[in-house]
């Protein structure tokens, strides 16, 4: 199992923050990750698990073990008429999952292309897109509990997903690693269109199908979202907000072309995107970090700054929002 003390983990993340790790562990199987734990639990160091780390921001060097989760594999391990069951290794590409599944006809994560990430990650964060989240199509995951080196299953009930949120960033926390993830999908499309915008830019077309689906939510995040590669960013820095319907009415009556999106029966998802850019955010920059000119949701690291210059930018934005909407923005990837 190579080992690397020392190791920059500026390439192994899309912000590019310059950060260390005190040490950094490749683990290409089970037997590699136990390996990998035991070596930083006989040091009683803290692990770090990485995927295409698309969702940190780090703050400082980090003083344990970095593991990067590289378990492959993608299999159907079953089928009927109606659907098939498809399993991936935690340190799949979630893109490789998404060709994987089109590849053989199984339908429903059109919507969900394009998401930078691991398959590993998905479930932590709930992932979601243009009205459809992993959670619609879930079934279970396996995972190593890292005390007892155990392998464990969460059903969807056992995961308690949310909007952008699981066990996993709660009760979970640190305590188990990803092996798997398993999902349910149809061989009949069912086309999820509810994403207002993403309905509009289809409505040209006469005969859908999960292809053209794709096909246009690419097309869509490519105009609004920059490549980590030229601009690196975690895309959405910050998550919808969530509102009571009586405080969403209160705003459309002072701010009547307010985004917004239906819920549930009791609260609104408003568009954190809008909040931001008509309080005047969008394209300001300083200190070599700002929010992107196409989408005041996502904030770039132009000069590749320290991860405390991006927070001080985030910490901004969350007063003014605060100040003009009375919304408390909540910030969407992991700070490490």
């Amino acid at each position: 199992m190579p080992l690397f003390p020392d190791y920059s983990l500026q390439t192994h993340h899309t912000l590019a923050i310059p950060a260390k790790a005190q040490y950094f562990i490749e683990a290409h199987n089970h037997a590699e990750l136990i390996e990998a734990v035991n070596f930083a639990q006989l040091r009683r160091l803290p692990i770090l698990i990485l995927g295409q780390g698309s969702n940190v921001v780090f703050t400082q060097d980090f003083c344990g073990v970095v593991i990067k989760n590289n378990l492959l594999g993608i299999e159907i391990i079953e089928e009927c008429d109606e659907y098939s069951v498809i399993k991936a290794g935690a340190g799949e590409a979630w893109q490789h999952l998404v060709d994987y599944s089109q590849r053989f006809h199984l339908w429903g994560l059109e919507n969900l292309t394009g998401i930078p990430g691991t398959v590993g990650a998905a479930p932590i964060q709930n992932i979601g897109a243009y009205g459809v989240e992993l959670a619609d199509f879930f079934v279970e995951l396996q995972a190593l509990d890292i005390q007892s080196k155990c392998i464990v299953n969460f059903d969807i009930t056992g995961c308690h997903f949310s909007y952008r949120d699981s066990i996993f960033k709660h009760k979970m926390r640190g305590r188990c690693i990803i092996l798997s993830v398993t999902l349910k999908l149809q061989h009949q499309p069912r086309l999820v269109l509810t994403y207002q915008p993403l309905k509009s830019r289809l409505n040209q077309y006469s005969d859908l199908s999960p292809q053209l689906v794709e096909q246009t939510v690419r097309q869509m995040r490519s105009e609004k979202l920059p490549d980590p590669l030229c601009m690196p960013n975690v895309g959405s820095f910050f998550k919808n907000p969530l509102v009571s319907i009586e405080q969403y009415d209160q705003l459309r009556q002072q701010f009547p072309e307010l985004v917004a999106f239906s819920y549930n029966n009791e609260q609104v998802k408003l568009a954190a995107g809008w909040l931001i850019e008509h309080a005047g955010w969008k394209g300001y920059r300083e200190a070599g970090v700002g929010v992107h000119d196409k989408q005041a949701l996502v904030l770039v690291n132009y000069d590749k700054r320290e991860g405390n210059v991006l927070l001080a930018l985030a910490k901004k934005i969350q007063t003014s929002i605060k100040e003009k909407y009375d919304v408390q923005l909540e910030i969407e990837p992991s700070i490490i």
